[in-house]
């Protein structure tokens, strides 16, 4: 019996994946601030985002996908949405990692179903992203 490169690789993530967590930005800390930070540490993790839309406050990347020996593909993105301000003043975000796996050799997007794990590299995302802005 093989190795199941794709479950090792990751770790469960049902708390998080496919899940939208809200957080409050820190007292202190400006839209244009939180939203640097917030680009700046996921350019470093995902190489380019697909949706860059400063005025609604919408920002998503593109898929990262990988391949796994007998598995099949898994891919990744983030998605991070401006809140609506609900008359407290506070500005808020929904962060969204969205993780899919399909077992099709060349999968198109409609091969893709929601992955209920994790890479392990994009684990601590949601909560660096928090303490890197959240309060």
């Amino acid at each position: 019996m093989s190795v199941d490169q794709a479950y090792t690789a990751s770790e469960p993530g049902a708390a998080i994946a496919n899940k939208r967590t809200e957080f409050m930005i820190k007292g202190g800390m400006n839209r244009e601030q939180a939203i640097q930070r917030m680009k700046y540490y996921i350019s470093e993790v995902f190489e380019t985002l697909e949706i860059n839309d400063n005025v609604s406050g919408w920002y998503r990347t593109i898929w990262n996908e990988e391949e796994y020996k007998g598995r099949g593909t898994i891919r990744s993105r983030v998605e991070i949405k401006e809140v609506p301000d609900n008359g407290d003043g506070k500005l808020k975000y929904k962060f969204l990692l969205q993780s899919q796996i399909s077992t099709i050799s060349d999968p198109k997007d409609e091969d893709y179903h929601d992955w209920d794990r994790v890479l392990k590299k994009y684990v601590k995302l949601v909560t660096d992203i928090r303490s890197l802005v959240g309060e």
